[in-house]
């Protein structure tokens, strides 16, 4: 029997609080899973539909609804991923992990036809499996439906668009603007197939990098990835960054952060290390000026506030770059180092520049 439009509403009242919790419930599920199944994604979105979003849907004249549960999108969870292809990927676990209402959901991206421009996402209908319904904790969303929508990072920001101008069809659009909609999003449709295409080059260049460095280092430039492939693989600066730890008291990690590789990449192209086999010979010769300045670091910029973070293998990177700035006795060159990457104070840094020449000439940072 349908229910009339005002049981309907006073239903949802009651279980608003519940559809509510269920779809946070579901989101911090998510979260879980994925990062279990090693899926990367952009965010995951709770919501629960609003009362004037839920009364419009109700009193569409094709709505028959003997239940507030047959109403499957009251509690909703949207997850964003960064790439197309994470997407399916993502459907993988929901299917695995939840109960699935086929009859309710649908792969949008299927039916997106030849004239109609634009993104559709993957929204599954789904309730919790027995077994996890007998947990404590998710035991009151029994038999409780969420629907979850997946899409990526530029499927979402074109469906945002889309829904803020207010057009959905080829036929709401004036025929001037409607070639315009249909290129960009065929633009769009390349960009995730590009950045896909990017990324697994990228994986696949990584894959490569070890063996390159170990046969060839003299051939390898520098980058984000073969610095943290050498940063991992050879022997000296794990030492150094050992080292460097006890003499300033701090914790040390030994795998390589990309971004902390990332950043010296920039640093050691200022002064002039470009390939692996140049790294490691400064990192050789230098080493014990390395662990000196290290030791002496306090001496030479009195003013700046202590570390605490960890040492990382790239620290000792980090410090071969001051080493090899302060071989060269120019305190211009050094400040404008200091200057590119913001490093110290900057009503201190011509200070620091001079005390770091002193030191690496003299061994003492106020003696010139």
């Amino acid at each position: 029997m349908k229910l009339n439009r005002e049981a309907l509403l006073h239903a949802y009242e009651e279980e608003f609080a519940l559809y509510e919790a269920f779809a946070a419930k579901t989101a911090d599920l998510l979260v879980q899973l994925l990062q279990h199944a090693k899926i990367r994604i952009h965010a995951i979105n709770p919501r629960a539909k609003t009362k004037s979003s839920f009364a419009q849907k109700i009193s569409r004249p094709a709505a028959v609804y003997t239940c507030l549960d047959d109403v499957t999108d009251i509690a909703g969870v949207r997850v964003i991923a960064y790439f197309a292809d994470d997407v399916d990927r993502i459907a993988e676990v929901i299917r695995r992990e939840f109960e699935i209402d086929a009859a309710n959901s649908v792969d949008k991206r299927a039916l997106l036809d030849p004239d109609r421009f634009g993104y559709l996402s993957l929204h599954y209908v789904v309730s919790l499996t027995k077994r996890r319904a007998k947990l404590g904790e998710y035991s009151r969303f029994t038999g409780k439906r969420v629907e979850i929508q997946i899409r990526s990072v530029l499927q979402h920001s074109w469906a945002e668009i889309e829904h803020d101008l207010g057009y959905k069809a080829k036929v709401e659009v004036p025929a001037p603007i409607f070639r315009k909609f249909s290129r960009l999003a065929g633009l769009l449709e390349l960009a995730d197939e590009q950045f896909q295409k990017i990324r697994d080059e990228l994986s696949a260049y990584a894959a490569k990098v070890p063996s390159q460095i170990q046969a060839r280092p003299q051939d390898v430039p520098i980058d984000a990835i073969t610095l943290v492939a050498f940063l991992g693989s050879n022997g000296l600066t794990p030492l150094l960054a050992e080292k460097i730890a006890q003499t300033q008291g701090r914790k040390v990690v030994k795998t390589p952060a990309k971004e902390a590789a990332g950043r010296c990449v920039s640093m050691l192209a200022f002064v002039g290390v470009r390939t692996i086999s140049v790294l490691a010979k400064a990192l050789k010769d230098h080493g014990d000026k390395i662990l000196d300045l290290a030791s002496s670091i306090y001496r030479i910029a009195p003013e700046d506030p202590r570390p605490t973070s960890p040492v990382e293998p790239a620290t000792p990177v980090f410090y071969l770059g001051y080493v090899l700035l302060a071989k060269t006795g120019n305190a211009d060159a050094v400040k404008k180092y200091l200057d590119e990457w913001q490093l110290g104070d900057p009503n201190t840094r011509m200070e620091f520049s001079m005390r770091l020449l002193n030191w690496f000439k003299t061994g003492d940072p106020n003696k010139s």
